[in-house]
């Protein structure tokens, strides 16, 4: 029988809550809303998947005349931490209909470097000249790098979050506290859990029940600004 939790076992939940003796279509939905509500809470997947061609928007700041005046040499990828990192595009040409891309070029990884910890990339800081580069018309005035600016301009391809194995324990700890929450409840006030559909529901009411002490520590897995 397949895990009902991505970041929690079946194990894990029937040993921390002591009223679930088995995992029933009822506990199957509290797990994953759950799991859901701290994703929700950190605005990240938690669960480690593959994101293809993700789209960022790359602003630079321009003085009059066009030129690159404070270059955008990083980013942060949506997700994070980055398991492997494939491939780094730069959108040359779109349809102008669709927007679906026509033209696009892989960035050299000698180009740039990518934070597996936070998903951050920054391109290296190499002083060149305009001869010297795939991105001539973006080199600034002092001839440092910068990604292509524009909407939509970089495609990220990569893998990234956690597994079972590799979830942090405050966050599988607080997973265990928010099912065992409100398992209680339900039991507790008779709530009719039945039904994948009534996750919503769960979440909502979940989202109200973090303590003090859970909030400080989803506030060390939020998403850092870049300095």
């Amino acid at each position: 029988m397949a895990n009902s939790g991505r970041l929690v076992t079946d194990a894990e939940v029937s040993g921390f809550v002591s009223t679930i003796s088995s995992i029933a279509i009822k506990e199957q939905v509290i797990i994953r809303a759950a799991e859901d509500i701290v994703d929700n809470a950190l605005d990240r997947v938690l669960f480690e998947e593959t994101y293809t061609d993700e789209e960022y928007d790359i602003n630079a700041e321009m003085m009059w005349g066009g030129v690159l005046q404070k270059p955008s040499n990083r980013f942060r990828l949506l997700q994070y931490p980055v398991t492997t990192f494939t491939e780094l595009k730069a959108v040359n040409d779109r349809d102008k209909t669709s927007g679906a891309v026509t033209s696009s070029t892989v960035l050299s990884k000698n180009e740039y470097h990518v934070k597996l910890r936070n998903g951050e990339v920054t391109l290296f800081e190499t002083v060149f000249t305009s001869s010297d580069r795939l991105w001539p018309s973006l080199v600034n005035a002092n001839s440092l790098a910068s990604f292509p600016s524009g909407t939509a301009r970089l495609l990220a391809t990569y893998k990234a979050g956690y597994t079972l194995t590799t979830v942090p324990q405050d966050i599988k700890l607080l997973i265990l506290q928010l099912i065992s929450r409100y398992h209680r409840l339900s039991v507790d006030n008779h709530f009719n859990v039945s039904t994948v559909e009534s996750s919503f529901g769960i979440s909502n009411l979940l989202r109200t029940m973090f303590t003090p002490e859970e909030r400080v520590i989803l506030n060390s897995y939020k998403r850092p600004a870049l300095a």
